[in-house]
């Protein structure tokens, strides 16, 4: 048998009575179209023309629908669509004269529909059980557990204090054993998590620390408090928000701490001896900040912020720095101040 090349000449078609034509050609096939979620009909399709053949054809359209069901053909669009719809839409051109049949097929698809959404956790550090270390003053320091990095941490002390900074099976000790400044550890969950604005912005960051109090060593009335939340700083100041715990006679009143400004009450009586932080982010920024008692066991977070944040507005300021780049739990402490940090946890609220 004689198989022709690639150079083989299609011969002409016959009009049967001694006219002969080019073969049809069909045009190139329409750019498929992709809709986004919502929409219900397509832009009219727009076919080209076939070359050769008699000049004089006739045209046929049908639709296939792949995925779904309802679609029709209307003044060349597609209409009734819906989300995650695909349809086909072939169109046949038949020689007037020859016959002959060419054709060409486009594709319509619309957009699922937006998925729901859920936070999804990011971290999860279980910060008891590490290995013993320290203490520091300053200095980037490697929190480990078996001898393995599960998040570094700077340590430094601001003003006059002997605080220190270590590690042991109780979780990370922030000690301010006496002195008018702080000590000051900062977790970079940055460095962790590799996070920038963009991290951010994809939706709305859930931040919980877990600590212990060692409510024996705290002395009344030295004028001693605990500030324990987010910060763009390695230390306490501008853009630093949580919780502060402030001694009075013998009890502590801690308050939604933000930029150096002391707000809502949240707590007021003896030391607890368990404490979770929870801190909500928007647009990386502190929005809304918890204080849970006689617990330091994160938990994944609820999409009812209603019930996390029980009567507290957003108070993010505008003119504070938005995390990014430089996002740390931070806790500084003052004048016999004994805290250990046993959790950290981060989720952020996505589309699933």
């Amino acid at each position: 048998m004689l198989i022709p090349s690639a150079s083989t000449v299609i011969p002409a078609v016959s009009a049967g009575g001694g006219s002969e034509y080019d073969p049809l050609v069909p045009p190139s096939a329409p750019a498929a179209q992709a809709l986004a979620s919502g929409t219900t009909s397509s832009s009219a399709i727009s076919w080209g023309s076939p070359t050769g053949g008699s000049g004089s054809t006739t045209t046929a359209d049908v639709l296939t629908q792949d995925v779904g069901s309802g679609a029709s053909l209307s003044a060349g669009a597609v209409i009734g669509l819906e989300d995650g719809d695909v349809v086909r839409v072939r169109r046949t051109w038949t020689d007037a004269v020859t016959g002959q049949t060419v054709s060409a097929t486009t594709t319509v698809s619309v957009a699922a529909a937006g998925g729901d959404v859920s936070y999804v956790q990011r971290t999860s550090l279980d910060l008891t059980g590490l290995d013993t270390a320290g203490p520091w003053s300053t200095g980037t320091q490697n929190i480990q557990k078996a001898a393995a990095t599960v998040i570094q941490a700077a340590v430094s002390r601001s003003g006059s204090t002997n605080g220190v900074v270590e590690t042991g099976s109780g979780g990370v000790r922030v000690y301010a054993s006496s002195g008018t400044g702080q000590i000051n550890c900062a977790f970079a969950l940055d460095t962790l998590l590799g996070t920038d604005d963009a991290f951010f912005a994809a939706g709305l960051v859930v931040l919980q620390i877990g600590i212990t109090i060692d409510t024996a060593t705290i002395v009344p009335g030295t004028g001693a408090y605990m500030l324990v939340g987010v910060s763009n700083l390695t230390t306490q100041g501008q853009s630093s928000a949580g919780i502060i715990f402030n001694h009075s006679a013998g009890n502590v009143s801690a308050a939604v701490f933000y930029d150096s400004v002391t707000g809502l009450a949240q707590y007021t009586g003896a030391y607890p001896s368990e404490a979770l932080i929870t801190i909500e982010l928007f647009g990386g920024r502190a929005a809304r900040v918890r204080l849970d008692v006689g617990t330091d066991t994160p938990v994944a977070p609820t999409l009812n912020l209603a019930n996390v944040f029980p009567g507290q507005p957003v108070f993010a300021s505008n003119t504070a720095q938005p995390y990014g780049t430089q996002f740390h739990a931070l806790v500084s402490n003052k004048a016999n101040a004994d805290m250990r940090v046993t959790a950290l946890r981060v989720d952020r609220l996505e589309a699933v």
